[in-house]
């Protein structure tokens, strides 16, 4: 089969408008012009953040009621950014004002700051997402990446597919009862990978930016509201992704990054300002619906010289698995469901499943990797106390075949230590000290032999696990020029 553009479900198919067309100003009514039959020419976007704010309502059920399924039937939102670096982003302290509206809800909100994503690329970590399972166990290493080498000998890209014996979240969310709607912007959230299934509305696009998302978004305003049900909406924009521009005027040639790098990470910086300003205008322009909750997290994040690379082609280091998670819920009153707070316990984005089984007491999937962040913030004080003493190891997986041997890389994260292991690579495992060394610079593999060789046997039992689920492939994909083009553009060529 053979596609002269990348496959997409969606009639929405659109090219990232150019920096003329998308000036990195506040948004005003002008930016976007839309079909007639719409309030002022313009699609409210109100469902799109009940959605979002719908999330948190089941994150925060345990605030006020310690029955686990007070919140079922309730409207369901998850919003991933893609590619935003959880360092580049006010919570932690970043110097740069890279995103202040999401900071102001940071304030409010409930923060994981030690949040962890399955993989460093969207494919893998955003099937873990809907899985709850990490990506060795679902199988969805490939995606829409392809490799020189690799395509001079067999021409045709080969995806993994969503195992069948999986259900993932939203087929979870529709034997709960609920209409779901999917609207997102990277070429790897795909139908022929499965991320469709359980979805009554799937809408996928390439780098088509957010604008056009949210318009998508739009698109389902009537039903949204007026449909019988309660509604679950994923939405994934694509904006901080590469190629970045100079988004005016928040593009500032400066930060805190390896020489040769300053100016793509200022481009990428202004990126996420740009995506807190149609944040802001979206908020602003719509409000916030009551009993609805925000819930914000990020596929992966980005590398700018931090380990001699850019972007995201390899690696699990801190500045690429390291993600924003945080909730926000407001009640009928706007009123906020419960207090801010900073979670400082290990958490990783396959724990967003079990969670929403739990707070709407579905019964409890047969293979999940992850587990429900309840415990930790919602439960009785006696449950939270015990659960925050936990030590708790989180774990990254990444593969890589684009040259003659593959590379597999494990990571392994618990307290302050961070193991890397390469298993294609003469190098041998790194460790790094988090609490002294945040940036994973000094390697501290042969000065700490025992913690080295405790992490190493705990990778291995992760590594040698059971795993029952049969991967699955997508039929292969010939990619022409123009495909070839497009995924060099986003980087996903190597």
């Amino acid at each position: 089969m053979a596609y002269s553009t990348l496959p997409s479900s969606a009639p929405l198919r659109q090219v990232k408008p150019s920096r003329a067309q998308r000036p990195g100003r506040p948004l005003s009514r002008s930016r976007l012009h839309l079909p007639c039959g719409t309030k002022d020419g313009f699609v409210s976007l109100r469902p799109f953040f009940n959605g979002l704010l719908a999330l948190a309502s089941l994150f925060a059920v345990a605030a006020w009621s310690a029955d686990t399924g007070s919140f079922a039937g309730r409207n369901v939102v998850m919003l991933v950014m893609d590619t935003t670096r959880f360092d580049h982003l006010g919570l932690p302290g970043y110097p740069k004002d890279t995103p202040p509206f999401l900071d102001s809800l940071a304030a409010d909100a409930v923060v994981f700051d030690r949040a962890y994503s399955g993989s460093s690329w969207t494919a893998p970590s955003t099937a873990s997402i809907f899985t709850s399972l990490y990506p060795d166990q679902h199988g969805v290493t490939s995606g829409c990446c392809f490799y020189q080498r690799v395509r001079e000998k067999e021409p045709e890209l080969r995806l993994n597919r969503l195992p069948s014996a999986v259900e993932t979240l939203p087929e979870m969310m529709r034997a709960a009862g609920y209409r779901n709607f999917c609207a997102a912007d990277n070429a790897n959230i795909r139908e022929r990978v499965g991320f469709a299934r359980g979805f009554d509305h799937f809408a996928g696009t390439s780098y088509a930016g957010g604008e056009a998302l949210n318009i998508q978004l739009g698109t389902w305003k009537k039903e949204l509201r007026s449909g019988e049900g309660p509604f679950f909406l994923y939405a994934q924009d694509m904006d901080a992704h590469e190629p970045y521009h100079e988004q005016e005027p928040y593009y500032q040639l400066e930060g805190m990054v390896a020489k040769g790098f300053v100016k793509g990470a200022a481009r990428y910086d202004s990126e996420l300002r740009y995506l807190d300003e149609l944040l802001r205008w979206l908020f602003d322009e719509h409000g916030l619906d009551e009993n609805t909750l925000v819930k914000l997290t990020a596929d992966h994040g980005e590398e700018f010289g931090d380990h001699g690379g850019n972007g995201h082609d390899g690696g699990l280091y801190e500045e690429l698995v390291h993600v924003l998670l945080f909730v926000i819920g407001r009640n009928s009153c706007v009123q906020l469901d419960f207090e801010p707070e900073r979670v400082p316990g290990m958490v990783s984005t396959l724990d967003l499943r079990p969670t929403l089984r739990e707070l709407m007491d579905q019964p409890a999937a047969e293979v999940a990797e992850g587990r429900s962040l309840a415990p930790l913030r919602w439960a009785d004080p006696e449950t939270r106390a015990l659960a925050g003493r936990e030590v708790r190891t989180v774990f990254s997986h990444r593969t890589s075949a684009a040259v003659s041997r593959k590379r597999e890389y494990f990571g392994i994260y618990e307290i302050d230590w961070q193991l890397i292991s390469d298993a294609g690579s003469l190098l041998p495992p790194q460790l790094f000290d988090l609490a002294t060394d945040p940036n994973s610079e000094l390697d501290l593999a042969c000065t700490h032999p025992q913690i080295r060789e405790r992490l190493l046997r705990e990778l291995k039992t992760f590594q040698g696990r059971p795993k029952p689920i049969q991967h699955e492939s997508a039929e292969p994909v010939t990619l022409d020029e123009a495909a070839q083009a497009e995924l060099s553009r986003l980087g996903y060529a190597e």
